[in-house]
């Protein structure tokens, strides 16, 4: 039995035993087909020959045995040792061993890394302390340098200073010394110094000067009344007093009735009710077509005045909207374009085709027009063109008998209504009425939203009439020159008596 036989000889391998030598001994059969019989040997049995003989042969039989044995022995050894080094157990001890083993190394070589790394996060600790003193030691010297420089400039700059001003302190001390000996050498001539008198003669011209500016300024703060309208049937009477118009501060805001006589309301011609004398106009001069802003600062005057007159009436205000200005200056234009002169827009179909088309654009339609013109004479300006503006509506309304009233009935009924200044160049009148007032009506046809526009004439002209009259700074200025004026006196009426004090001794 094969696998008894390699239990047994691994027992003796590991027994560490070569032959047995015990009493008494078990042998297996190694064969097939050998005697499968035990046999006992004892020590008695091997006294006698055969014994003898049977002894020899048993021992030979045991070395043979012994023999086998040990081969096999071996055999089974290099197996088992060939079996335990390709064990998994043994060669994951050996993986565990090594990854220890491994282990150890890194951590040995890690902790060599970091003993490095400190040597040398001391080293550059070391030298950045080193540097930063280093460093520290220039800047205490450089800031101690800029120091010593900005005391040097300072102190410098102070030297020249008090130098400068002990040299300016001894020119003024010098001059000071020979104006009192030059003044004492007068006195005791018995002559006054001159720069007394002149003191004094400047001072006079000065207080002079500033009196005028005040009573100048008071003067014109006399203008500013509101101007009333007079009649003046001919044209050949001068308006005087509050018919004149000195400044824009004397139009008025609302409209005045000149009472025109009964007898001449239906005088076609009409002469002016305020006279025009102005006085430093400074408003814009006219010297051809109007700015639409110039164009709206008259329509909102026109306006102003038709509104202060329809209330009077009881009348709601007409409406001014931007777009029944815009349609008005463009209507004045194609009047000119067109050579209409001084008719109506209505004399030529052509024109009033485009007038229709000019209105149905900003969503109106023309109700009716007031035409208005007069000759002007010297520099046109604004100022002018406001009174003559004044002139023409007061006569429209007050004056219109010989147009049977149409066009203040036309003032009266109007919705909406646009002004402009019809610049006429191309009219057979163009070279007597250079400039035609045109005023043109409007109903709304709801088509275009209209914008608003509010007057601001009247809030403008009557804030003006608060102003005028000298100012506080130029009250001021004329008593400071009567102090100084005082002064200079006295300091000439005192040289003049040392002078004399002096002569008499």
């Amino acid at each position: 039995m094969k696998s008894s036989k390699v239990i047994s000889t691994t027992a003796l391998v590991l027994g560490g035993l070569m032959v047995t030598t015990s009493n008494q001994m078990t042998a297996h059969a190694d064969t097939e087909g050998q005697a499968t019989t035990n046999q006992v040997v004892s020590p008695q049995s091997a006294s006698t020959p055969q014994a003898s003989q049977a002894v020899t042969s048993y021992t030979a039989s045991q070395a043979t045995v012994a023999s086998q044995a040990a081969s096999q022995s071996a055999t089974a050894t290099q197996s088992y040792a060939s079996q335990l080094e390709n064990d998994p157990a043994k060669t994951a001890e050996q993986e565990q061993q090594a990854a220890k083993d491994k282990q150890t190394a890194s951590n040995a070589k890690a902790d060599q890394t970091l003993n490095e790394a400190k040597s040398t996060a001391s080293n550059v600790q070391s030298q950045a302390v080193q540097q930063a003193h280093s460093d520290k030691a220039t800047a205490d010297k450089q800031a101690t340098a800029t120091k010593n420089e900005a005391e040097s400039n300072a102190q410098t700059a102070k030297n020249t200073a008090d130098a400068n001003a002990l040299s300016s302190k001894q020119s003024a001390d010098k001059q000071a010394a020979n104006d009192k000996d030059s003044a004492i050498k007068q006195a005791q001539s018995g002559k006054v110094d001159g720069k007394y008198a002149q003191a004094v003669k400047d001072a006079q011209n000065q207080l002079t000067a500033d009196t005028n500016t005040v009573n100048q300024a008071n003067q014109n703060k006399e203008t500013v009344y509101t101007a009333t309208p007079g009649y003046n049937k001919d044209g050949n009477t001068t308006l005087t007093g509050i018919h004149s118009i000195q400044s824009e501060k004397n139009l008025p805001t609302t409209l005045a009735d000149p009472h025109v006589p009964a007898s001449d309301v239906n005088d076609p011609v009409y002469y002016d009710y305020y006279q025009e004398a102005l006085k430093n106009d400074n408003s814009d001069k006219i010297t051809g077509d109007l700015t639409n802003s110039q164009q709206k600062e008259l329509a909102d005057y026109a306006v102003t005045l038709i509104n202060s007159w329809r209330k009077s009436q009881g009348l709601n205000p007409v409406i001014w909207t931007q777009q029944s200005q815009d349609a008005a200056v463009e209507i004045a234009k194609i009047r000119n374009n067109n050579g209409v002169d001084t008719n109506h827009t209505t004399t030529n179909n052509t024109v009033l085709g485009q007038a229709n088309s000019i209105a149905n654009k900003y969503g109106l339609s023309r109700n009716s027009e007031n035409l208005a013109f007069y000759g002007f004479d010297g520099t046109l300006t604004m100022n002018k063109l406001k009174i003559q503006l004044l002139n023409s509506i007061s006569g429209l309304i007050y004056q219109d008998g010989a147009s049977n009233w149409g066009h203040r009935d036309n003032l009266r009924k109007w919705d909406l209504m646009g002004f402009s200044i019809e610049h006429n160049t191309n009219g057979a009148s163009s070279s007597i009425l250079p400039y035609i007032f045109v005023f043109e009506g409007f109903k709304d046809n709801n088509t275009v939203t209209q914008t608003v526009l509010t007057p601001t004439s009247a809030q403008t002209i009557e804030a003006s009439r608060t102003n005028g009259g000298a100012t506080q700074a130029q009250l001021q200025a004329v008593e400071n020159d009567k102090v100084t004026l005082a002064n200079a006196q006295k300091a000439l009426t005192d040289a003049t008596n040392v002078a004399n004090q002096l002569q008499l001794n």
